[in-house]
């Protein structure tokens, strides 16, 4: 675990103060221990009702859409957007997905006004810099690509509001509001949605770039609506960017110390999504590419809205109780989302195994008999790679995510030499193979790196009582 004055904020200082509080503290009662934990366990099944909500319209209206969309512009239209998108979005994780781990790992530590108002000025400085940042970097890559003039100026928009919505998201998700999340999750689905096809409809395109454009819409409009109403005073929406002074940039740093290799990690994983179609599309054309990506988008996001809930809810209340001190009922926690997810999962699976020609042919129609083989691993590959975020949960929690990072490049290194490898010989097929030992090489990493020994012994302290 990273030590050492010169090296740790206030934040990380936090940490040893509640870890000397706790041995000092008399230890608490097993009878209080088991009622906290049966809390914390109602907390985390609520929360994961909101969260569940919070994907669930978006995860049905995203099902709805990629229905929608293939057949109103085609496989080889909604190809090139999908392609598109995958790479903002790698590109967006990133360069700023940084912010958002480190708010979410250190955002409860900050419990005092002075604290929050330096917090978010700390936070929307480092959001104007990542925005800054990725849209020199993503337009120097369109530029080399030769990209359309229209499809870079709308990839480097959607870049920008995607960083700025998804820190504006984690700081919600951070402060336990739940019920606002499903409310602007519901309502960036269903704008990114109804807009390209009133655009289709009434216009005629039938182009990737009227859904980037409703994309677009979706992340910039309930930005819109959460400002307007001005209800979430603590975020960065209502900050101000004060002039820096030094406990902020102690702050900013501690932010990036810890969340550069998850922003890169992040990255990594959602090039694996870009990479087995840049790879379909460069060998077996846009069309396959069209077709691949439609069943990956359904049956992935499935699995995100069946148990992402679940990662979403014990992520803000495992690190609220580590950063308050009760590292056993963490520990209780993860363990409880993972024994969860897995029943999930198996009945899922159970449900996938009776109707893979149904599943098939409600999402592609009459191509849907020869992909109908892809159904279970793209399954598997999904089940895995939720499995994969409760799992390294240890490695986030010891702030040891260069370890996380290693582990998924590793993984990124073989999605890229597989997919180079096996579709020219075997066709597209093959990707969906690779989308399963891709998560399963990480998930074999990630347990090798975690050293267990001093996990244990930092998980051996108990609640910390209320003074």
């Amino acid at each position: 675990m990273p030590s050492g004055p010169s090296e740790m904020s206030e934040f990380n200082n936090a940490e040893q103060s509640i870890r000397a509080v706790a041995e000092d503290q008399p230890r608490v009662t097993t009878a209080a221990t088991t009622k906290r934990k049966d809390v914390l366990k109602i907390k985390l099944i609520r929360d994961s009702i909101n969260y569940f909500l919070s994907k669930a319209i978006p995860g049905l209206m995203g099902l709805f859409s990629v229905m929608v969309f293939v057949r109103l512009v085609g496989n080889a239209e909604y190809g090139r957007y999908s392609v598109l998108f995958a790479i903002v979005t790698a590109c967006t994780a990133g360069l700023s997905g940084w912010l958002p781990q480190g708010i979410l790992r250190y955002f409860s530590m900050s419990d005092t006004k002075l604290g929050t108002a330096r917090f978010n000025s700390a936070t929307l400085l480092g959001s104007i810099l990542s925005i800054l940042v990725g849209t020199v970097v993503l337009g120097i890559a369109f530029c080399v690509e030769r990209q359309p003039r229209w499809d870079s100026l709308l990839g480097v928009l959607l870049l920008a509001g995607g960083m700025l919505y998804g820190v504006f998201l984690i700081e919600l998700q951070a402060m336990l509001h739940s019920r606002s999340v499903v409310y602007l999750e519901a309502l960036r689905t269903i704008s990114s949605f109804v807009l390209p096809v009133c655009v289709i409809f009434l216009v005629g395109r039938k182009t990737a770039n009227v859904l980037l454009v409703g994309a677009l819409a979706g992340y910039v409009l309930p930005l819109l609506v959460a400002h307007g109403k001005k209800q979430f005073r603590r975020t960065i929406l209502h900050g101000s960017l004060r002039r820096p002074c030094t406990t902020e940039i102690r702050v900013l740093k501690t932010i990036w110390t810890y969340g550069w290799p998850v922003g890169v990690w992040s990255m990594c994983l959602t090039s694996q999504s870009a990479i087995d179609r840049y790879f379909i599309q460069r060998y077996a054309g846009s069309g396959n590419a069209g077709s691949y990506a439609a069943l990956y988008d359904v049956i992935v996001r499935s699995f995100s809205l069946l148990c992402f809930p679940l990662v979403m809810s014990s992520n803000s209340l495992v690190m609220e109780r580590w950063n308050n001190g009760d590292r056993k009922g963490a520990v209780s926690l993860i363990r409880s989302s993972l024994k969860y997810q897995i029943v999930i999962s198996l009945l899922f699976f159970l449900a996938l195994s009776l109707l893979t020609k149904q599943v098939s042919g409600l999402i592609l129609g009459s191509k849907s008999e020869l992909n109908s083989s892809l159904v279970m691993p793209l399954a598997l590959g999904g089940f895995l790679w939720q499995i994969s975020y409760l799992v390294h949960k240890p490695l986030e929690l010891m702030c040891l995510t260069k370890r996380m990072l290693t582990g998924m490049m590793i993984a990124l290194a073989l999605s890229i030499a597989g997919n180079f490898t096996l579709i020219p010989v075997y066709g597209y097929p093959a990707a969906a193979y690779v989308s399963i030992a891709a998560p399963l090489i990480y998930l074999l990493a990630a347990a090798c790196l975690t050293p267990w020994k001093e996990f244990r012994r930092e998980a051996s302290i108990a609640a910390v009582p209320h003074r």
